[in-house]
């Protein structure tokens, strides 16, 4: 018995197989996939949000230019100091 015990014991034992270290499973992949599709969607609605803040930001200027330049009429050279101060009045205010 110890000659047969001692026959099976010097064979090598088969270990699973190793698995490279750049594997990545399936279900691992898919879940990445996913969250990479759903962060993209996030930063096109963020752009988009921030295009139609600036188109409305853009209309509402030359709203305010038209109306300004026929009610107040002032020069050119105080209307752009204005804009200049509302543009570094709204970046203090976080927007």
């Amino acid at each position: 018995m110890d000659a047969a015990a001692s026959a099976t014991s010097s064979r090598p034992k088969r270990d699973s197989p190793r698995i490279p270290p750049n594997y990545v499973s399936l279900r691992d992949l898919q879940e990445l996939r996913r969250k990479e599709r759903e962060e993209e969607e996030e930063q096109e609605m963020q752009q988009r949000r921030r295009e139609v803040e600036a188109a409305a930001a853009d209309k509402a200027e030359e709203e305010w230019r038209g109306s300004s330049e026929k009610s107040r009429g002032g020069s050119d050279r105080s209307r752009r100091r204005a804009r200049r101060l509302r543009r570094r009045r709204g970046r203090w205010m976080g927007r």
